[in-house]
């Protein structure tokens, strides 16, 4: 068999696979991802642990980390004892961290920051859905960046997790800093959580305004090293943080770090 065929049909029986259980069986995620062959941003329903969620086909590597890979399963410890813990999530995408999180703490007091507009739309639908279930899930649009000048945002039809900030850009997002960040959470309690998954744009985000983390005890952090400087925001980090322990096995591109003050 041609080797291309080959590793299509292994591509579509994966995707099927990890569908199946969130489309309610093999035949309608079969029929999606035949139906939305070479059309990205097509639109679907689907179910994770009780809680409605919207894709697009670009969203299908997302779903693939988060959602069957388990990349933030060790996070459940994290909120041991916390009926409603506060949580960052920078980089929200379409919701997918939140609702992992939301399954588990459905009072969870979540803020959601995406810069992509059109991803945005797909968060907004699914804070939407869960509303009743999940009342403290909060979305904001705007780009993680070291100041509050509009900047350049590149869509694509790739995997919508690879859309960043590009001065060649196609759409103007409004900068949202660290500083305003924090703002928007109550000082009067820590924040439990604050994931940071901003494509390349950490290093402008938290270093050149050199980040206060004095209030987050957990601080989840990817890394981008074709965009940004990472020994300069490890060694920022460092500074704030004791204990820096990687999730991800180290030959990977994209190292995630855990940060705790222990």
């Amino acid at each position: 068999m041609n080797r291309t065929i080959s590793s299509r049909i292994i591509s579509l029986k994966n995707n099927v696979t990890m569908l199946s259980p969130l489309m309610n069986g093999l035949f309608p995620s079969l029929f999606y991802i035949l139906k939305t062959k070479g059309l990205p941003f097509t639109e679907q329903s689907a179910v994770y642990k009780g809680l409605n969620f919207t894709f697009r086909r670009s969203d299908l590597s997302a779903i693939k980390e988060i959602l069957q890979a388990g990349e933030y399963d060790f996070l459940e410890s994290l909120m041991d004892g916390e009926d409603a813990p506060y949580i960052y999530d920078l980089g929200g995408h379409i919701g997918l961290f939140a609702l992992r999180v939301l399954s588990i703490k459905p009072l969870a007091k979540i803020m959601s920051l995406e810069a992509s507009p059109a991803t945005y739309k797909i968060l907004r639908k699914n804070q939407k859905a869960n509303k009743l279930k999940c009342p403290n899930w909060s979305i904001k649009n705007g780009a993680a960046w070291k100041n509050n000048e509009n900047i350049k945002f590149k869509n694509s039809s790739e995997s919508t997790m690879s859309h960043r900030v590009d001065k060649n850009g196609d759409v103007d997002v409004p900068g949202v800093t660290y500083k305003d960040i924090i703002e928007l959470h109550s000082q009067d309690n820590p924040i439990n959580i604050m994931k940071i998954d901003i494509e390349g744009a950490e290093e402008a985000f938290l270093c050149d305004v050199e980040a206060d983390f004095s209030n987050v005890q957990n601080l989840i952090i990817e890394l981008h090293p074709n965009y940004c400087d990472v020994t300069r925001i490890k060694a920022m980090l460092s500074r704030s943080f004791s204990t820096i322990t990687e999730q991800h096995d180290s030959s990977l591109s994209k190292p995630l770090l855990l940060c705790q003050s222990l």
